[in-house]
């Protein structure tokens, strides 16, 4: 009778492991995603006057494009941790990184949404959610002469990115899927950015094809005079 219970026990135990090795053996697969926002800044030319309002507006759906699969993906209520840098251009021969920080140099006003948490160099960027839409109207003000940019990113931390909603990737057979969100293309005026003044005002960067968006398409230039 021994026998037999040590007999079923063993039967037990690797059936158990088999089990359970099993679903060790199901693959981990990262899913990335770079979705697109438009954003709006007016007026959109590229001479303005101290003390000139600029408007910055986002105004996009919550089922938003992503340029990785080419696919649109509903994304309710997500916290895009956006955060916008304003630098003043006055090195020709620094590359961006080594710009001066220019966030003290303008004046902020919140209309939906808000500008929030500013050092330096950086501001939060809070959009609101409403009626399946993500909203921002802010107006900055420069308070002096000079060029200057303003770039919106999302903003990972040490990460390198940031953790979707399980549904924009779901899990298949032997599969355990993990969407990430690696960066966001934001757009300003759709691509019109005055790159010309950019490129004039900064040393080139090593190109690649995310540097070039970010330089040529999520980076607005503007002179004050």
């Amino acid at each position: 009778m021994k026998h037999l219970f040590y007999f079923l026990l063993l039967i037990i135990t690797v059936s158990s492991c088999g089990s359970s090795c099993n679903k060790d053996k199901d693959k981990y697969e990262e899913v990335l995603f770079e979705f697109t926002v438009p954003l709006n800044i007016s007026p959109g030319i590229d001479t303005i006057n101290v003390g000139q309002e600029l408007t910055i507006i986002a105004d996009f759906t919550d089922s938003l494009f992503d340029v990785l699969s080419q696919k649109k993906y509903y994304l309710p209520n997500f916290n895009f941790k956006t955060v916008a840098v304003i630098q003043k251009l006055t090195n020709p021969s620094l590359d961006i990184l080594d710009q001066t920080s220019a966030v003290g140099k303008f004046s902020f006003s919140n209309i939906i949404g808000s500008f929030s948490n500013f050092s330096a160099t950086f501001a939060d960027v809070n959009y609101v959610y409403q009626n399946n839409r993500y909203l921002f109207t802010g107006k900055i003000i420069p308070n002096e002469k000079g060029v200057f940019i303003i770039r919106f990113y999302h903003n990972t931390g040490s990460k390198g990115s940031t953790e979707l909603p399980q549904a924009l990737a779901p899990n298949v057979p032997g599969i355990k899927r993990f969407p990430l969100m690696r960066n966001i293309r934001f757009v300003f005026n759709n691509g019109n950015t005055h790159f010309n003044i950019y490129k004039d005002n900064v040393k080139e960067r090593d190109p690649n094809e995310a540097t070039n968006w970010v330089e040529s398409k999520a980076t607005y230039t503007f002179i004050v005079k």
